[in-house]
């Protein structure tokens, strides 16, 4: 079942690619990632190894047409620069 489902979303991605062809891409696109927690992060790992199964999400992290930014997480605040001892 897992290969049919793989077979199915590169189907999927290549027709969907071929029906953007005459769209020129206005620039990478950007998911925003909020990680507020360990529990936050295992999500996301989990997410992107789902995902990595899909070739066209592999080629657009690749090729740079994904990107991730880290986003705002409530009560978190930058550390101070340490000063050497």
């Amino acid at each position: 079942m897992p290969d049919l489902r793989a077979l199915i979303r590169e189907v999927l991605a290549e027709e969907l690619a071929a029906l953007r062809l005459g769209d020129e891409p206005t620039g990478p696109l950007t998911q925003t990632v909020a990680l507020q927690n360990d529990s936050d992060l295992m999500a996301f790992v989990a997410d992107l190894l789902q995902r990595a199964t899909d070739p066209q999400f592999l080629r657009d992290v690749s090729s740079g047409q994904l990107q991730f930014s880290l986003g705002e997480t409530a009560g978190c605040q930058p550390l101070a620069p340490r000063t050497a001892l």
